[in-house]
């Protein structure tokens, strides 16, 4: 019985260990997975994309979203160069694709969209990427596992920081003055 239960602890333990990791590592799981060939013309654009952000002094960071074997979204830091906050490879990518297909852009089979970029995508870029359901996400240089953990910390901050005001429905309101409110009100209120 004793040897049973030293068992049943020694796997307790080690279970909240690896969700200890899970959590406070989950960008790191790559490194678990194979590495992807790219073709010679993705990783030509990504060089050409990476080249013009140098131009004006821009990390030197480039995005390409593809659908269906076909480029719908290029982009490259434009940080310094616009002075937008925003203004990073993927968010760029992201849309030029949108500009092209405007609202369309949501119908897009996810199982056929795909973002190459040069360097892992920060924590905006990986924000809109998780919110526009794009899974399929490569890029070849990662993130260190230090950054990673400064990441989680900004998170974990964030989400105890956060509060809810009190603004007697604002934004029900405002959901209401839409046009489309309600036709669509699930996807507002699900979705933004």
């Amino acid at each position: 019985m004793k040897k049973k239960n030293s068992l049943i602890t020694l796997l307790g333990l080690g279970l909240i260990l690896v969700s200890l990791v899970l959590l406070l590592f989950p960008t790191q799981l790559y490194h678990l997975k194979p590495k992807s060939e790219i073709s010679k013309e993705i990783l030509k654009n990504l060089t050409k994309l990476g080249k013009e952000a140098l131009k004006s002094n821009d990390v030197p960071v480039a995005a390409l979203l593809i659908y269906q074997d076909t480029i719908i979204g290029k982009g490259y830091n434009t940080v310094f160069d616009k002075k937008e906050l925003s203004g990073h490879a993927e968010i760029n990518a992201l849309n030029m694709a949108f500009e092209k297909y405007g609202t369309e852009f949501y119908a897009l089979d996810r199982n056929k969209l795909y973002l190459y970029s040069s360097f892992e995508p920060c924590e905006m870029c990986k924000g809109a990427i998780i919110h526009y359901n794009i899974d399929n996400v490569y890029f070849e240089q990662g993130k260190s596992v230090f950054h990673q953990f400064k990441s989680t910390l900004k998170e974990l901050k964030y989400e105890f920081s956060k509060k809810k005001i009190d603004a007697e429905n604002l934004q029900e309101n405002l959901f209401m003055q839409h046009p489309d409110y309600y036709k669509n009100s699930y996807n507002y209120l699900n979705e933004e």
